[in-house]
This record gives structure tokens, sequence and C-alpha cells, in this order.
């Protein structure tokens, strides 16, 4: 499994201007850009539909630090 996120951060005041973080897992891969996550599949889409059955009745929270001067 690899992942791997953006983050730019705009100085004064600190705000995020633009967020993704990717994954990719089993010929799927996912990205979530702070509003909508879009999941793609290369074959068979049982896997993808498992994973979506994963966030019934759930929520997902994201959680940002921007405190630190390095990202």
């Amino acid at each position: 499994m690899s992942k791997g996120a953006i983050l730019q951060i705009n100085e004064r005041p600190r705000t995020i201007s633009h967020f993704k973080a990717k994954w990719y897992v089993d010929g799927l891969s996912a990205e979530f850009d702070g509003f909508k996550l879009k999941i793609y599949s290369r074959g068979d889409v049982r896997k993808a539909i498992e994973i979506l059955q994963l966030f019934k009745n759930r929520a997902i929270d994201v959680e940002v630090d921007l405190s630190s001067k390095e990202i």
C-alpha cells in the first residue's frame, strides 16, 4: 500500500489553499481533496465496493496541524 498527501499553505493568515491525499493498493487508487472521495478501480470492482461499505454509518474526521512551519 502506498499513500501520499500534498498540502499547500499560504502564510499570514495560515490557511490551507490546496489539500489532496492519495492512496494506492492492489489495483485501486483513492483520492481525497477534503470534500470529495474518488475511487478508481482497474479490473475487478468488488474490492472498491468492499472499501465503500467500510464507510457505511461512519464519519471521517480530517485534522491538519498548522502549528509547525515544516510540512
